[in-house]
């Protein structure tokens, strides 16, 4: 994000721009900035779309093109406060009063109501992103998680084994691959599924890690941690093992794997 948002900066800047490209630049470097985790890019992303600190339009008064919403309604996106994001929701609607949303913008709105606790509204929203590209891994996997954990996992099947047909090895199949197997009774068959990408040659073992929490299989998979996590390089390995061992309540192994870290006795 932060070498796109530099060339978009450089591009509004160009001695030969046009209005036209210089309006576009703009944009999608509110849009790299939004995504940042810090606040100063933030603040500027907001201003950059003509948005205040609360995500009110600084003129209100002025005509916005549908280019310009959608690009406020990603910023919006991008920010942690609740406030926001449902500011974020708003604007989506408007711009679908203007033309009708494309994938991305499905996704985006049905991620935003999510959020928002309103998985009436999220479902059809990322089942209209899956319908408008279905060989996106990013749309099958985040309709298919959230199916399953709406209580779904029967309409979630056909998602998930599109996704591994899709993207094989890869860190979305393997989640919710594994979100499935736990919601079918099967929690050993959703480590493994865990361990298998861990093992994959593009695989992360420190991803497979955080998903075993992610999806509360801690208890099942101790096995699975430790011999990841000694396969981790130094510091993440020790961090990594630690933070397992105080989640299952062995605080006292958990300080003493992270000591060599702390630098204090326990």
């Amino acid at each position: 994000f932060d070498e796109a948002a530099d060339l978009f900066g450089r591009v509004m800047t160009a001695a030969d721009r046009t209005p036209a490209d210089e309006a576009d630049a703009r944009r999608l470097r509110a849009v790299c900035l939004a995504h940042r985790f810090d606040l100063k890019p933030a603040a500027e992303a907001l201003r950059l779309v003509g948005l205040d600190d609360a995500g009110k339009p600084a003129d209100p008064r002025a005509d916005v093109p549908t280019a310009e919403l959608r690009a406020r309604a990603v910023v919006l996106a991008g920010q942690k406060d609740r406030k926001l994001r449902a500011e974020a929701a708003k604007l989506f609607e408007q711009v679908e009063g203007r033309e009708p949303l494309n994938p991305a913008d499905q996704y985006q709105l049905g991620r935003l109501y999510a959020a928002l606790n309103d998985p009436d509204k999220a479902r059809p929203r990322l089942a209209a992103a899956v319908r408008g590209d279905g060989s996106s891994a990013i749309y099958l996997g985040e309709y298919a998680n959230f199916l399953i954990q709406t209580g779904r996992p029967d309409e979630a099947r056909p998602l998930v084994e599109k996704l591994r047909r899709v993207e094989p090895d890869g860190a979305r199949a393997a989640e919710a691959t594994a979100r499935l197997l736990k919601a079918d009774g099967k929690p050993d068959e959703a480590v493994a599924a865990l361990a298998k990408y861990a093992d994959t040659p593009g695989g992360s073992k420190p991803r497979a890690v955080a998903l075993v929490e992610r999806l509360g299989l801690d208890e099942h998979a101790e096995g699975f941690v430790r011999k990841a996590t000694a396969e981790m390089s130094s510091p993440g390995r020790e961090v990594a093992l630690a933070a397992y061992l105080a989640r299952r309540g062995r605080v006292k192994e958990a300080f003493a794997k992270g000591e060599p870290l702390m630098g204090y006795q326990v």
